[in-house]
């Protein structure tokens, strides 16, 4: 039973890896072309739109997908139980996206700012509704990674192709705002539609929403304190310095977000696992902890580093000439990436499964505050670096206070972690690469990164290979056992 269970969680974070390496790869394909075409003011209008929509959509959802989540993960057995379950979460998912509709429009009416994007933010905002109808919070509770994983393909690759065919000058940021949607949209309907197979659709009498409210706003609480200081850089950029600063800042973050969702994507299998894990099995609990860790570093550190080391190289490669002025603002919102993946195992993988989203929430709410007094201090003087710095010190915080609440996980952690492994193997790869760097140097852009990729990567987890690294085996038995199979 216990291989199986391993088994089926291999899988489902291979799925994952796929889904996530996509989620890499499509924009870094996508947003190498926009960026040249629609240059950083339209690139910067798009971003723009998008932080002022987030805030809406985050009240639309009302913290219902992690809970949702949680809660679906307890009952996914029971149909029945299930499936009310789900139509309760909905209904309320509903109004709430009816009430963020209503301040959306009340928004663009009031606020000037917002008037001159009313036509982008209209057209983006059709992604609220979508997001409510597509519950992919369900999915991720019943761990249907492979369905997910194919899904997102399709979509993607179809939303690439009208990147390339749609988007041919600077004026057409309007549609590049309408492709940015149809991937998540056009999978929302397809979850919509398919959610009949996994619950029943029908009326219950006995609807219960009152119990859910309080266990939402905790999360939701949270999600709007991330939200807000996660985006008010952005909106205070627009507000402050214009279209073109915005864009040159939205790079890197595009960048920081490309290497996050790695991160994220291939650890949020492990939430559903951890909730009944939490409850079950305090042992296996912790070893998927320290999975997720390790998860962690062997995907995400040398990626990191590979973008600190080279990264006038990724910005002239993703970006072009134009956006040069940004590589500072880069270096510090990647670096911001190593205190959000333990935000994500302290907050997401430890408190949440625990139920303490009290910690979680009071964590956030202290960032919200330092990250807005940091952000009116350092982007009238620093640009988009002090907003980049800023979102540094914030997420530092973040995991200094939620550490807190995760002493017994981290003492485990701590005492039951090969560091060494990780931290020689890490340095001998960059320093073959540091060596080899004026050699690498005088050949083309695009052969220069591709073999700086294969000796920083290659290395690092050959090593990682030949040390006994648990996940590095692990990964390559379950692909070996999948080859036999078919």
């Amino acid at each position: 039973m216990e291989k199986k269970q391993n088994s089926s969680l291999m899988i489902n974070m291979i799925m994952s890896a796929i889904s996530t390496s996509a989620n890499f790869i499509f924009p870094l394909i996508t947003y190498a072309y926009v960026a040249r075409i629609l240059r950083a003011e339209g690139t910067g209008k798009v971003a723009f739109a998008q932080s002022v929509l987030t805030y809406f959509t985050y009240i639309a959802s009302l913290g219902i997908s992690s809970y949702g989540i949680r809660e679906c993960s307890k009952i996914r057995d029971d149909k029945n139980k299930l499936s009310k379950l789900v139509q309760e979460l909905f209904i309320i998912n509903f109004i709430s996206t009816v009430v963020a509709y209503l301040l959306l429009f009340i928004t663009i009416l009031v606020v000037p700012k917002f008037s001159e994007y009313r036509t982008l933010l209209l057209l983006m905002s059709t992604g609220i509704i979508l997001q409510t109808v597509g519950v992919e919070w369900l999915y991720n509770a019943l761990e249907k990674y492979t369905y997910i994983t194919i899904r997102s393909l399709i979509f993607k690759t179809i939303s690439v192709f009208l990147t390339f065919i749609l988007i041919k000058s600077k004026s057409d940021y309007l549609i590049y705002g309408g492709i940015t949607i149809f991937a998540q949209g056009a999978s929302n309907i397809l979850n919509f539609i398919n959610a009949r197979k996994f619950i029943y659709i029908k009326k219950y009498n006995d609807y219960h929403l009152i119990k859910h409210i309080i266990p939402i706003s905790l999360f939701f609480s949270s999600a709007i304190i991330i939200t807000v200081y996660s985006q008010f850089d952005t909106l205070m950029l627009g507000f402050l310095s214009g279209d073109v600063e915005v864009g040159l800042y939205n790079a890197a973050v595009k960048i920081k977000t490309m290497i996050i969702s790695i991160s994220s994507g291939l650890t949020v299998v492990l939430i559903p696992r951890m909730t009944y894990y939490c409850v079950v099995d305090k042992n296996k609990f912790y070893n998927l902890l320290k999975k997720s860790l390790e998860i962690s570093l062997v995907f995400i550190m040398p990626l990191i580093l590979f973008v600190l080391i080279n990264t006038s190289d990724v910005v002239l490669f993703l970006c072009g000439e134009e956006y040069l002025p940004a590589i500072s603002t880069i270096r510090i919102l990647v670096a911001c990436v190593i205190p959000l993946i333990l935000t994500n195992l302290f907050g997401n993988q430890i408190l949440v499964p625990k139920g303490n989203e009290k910690r979680f929430t009071v964590a956030v709410f202290v960032g919200m505050i330092i990250n807005l007094l940091l952000n009116l201090v350092f982007i009238p003087i620093y640009g988009a670096e002090g907003a980049a710095f800023a979102t540094l010190i914030t997420e530092t915080s973040n995991v200094i206070i939620m550490s807190y609440g995760c002493r017994d996980e981290c003492k485990f952690l701590t005492s039951n972690f090969p560091k060494k492994k990780y931290i020689t193997s890490l340095m001998i790869s960059i320093l073959i690469q540091i060596i080899m760097f004026n050699i690498l140097n005088s050949i083309l852009l695009f052969e220069r990164l591709v073999i700086k990729t294969i000796i920083l990567f290659g290395i690092y987890w050959i090593l990682l290979y030949t040390n006994g690294e648990e996940i590095t085996h692990l990964i390559l038995k379950t692909i070996k056992n999948k080859i036999k199979k078919e």
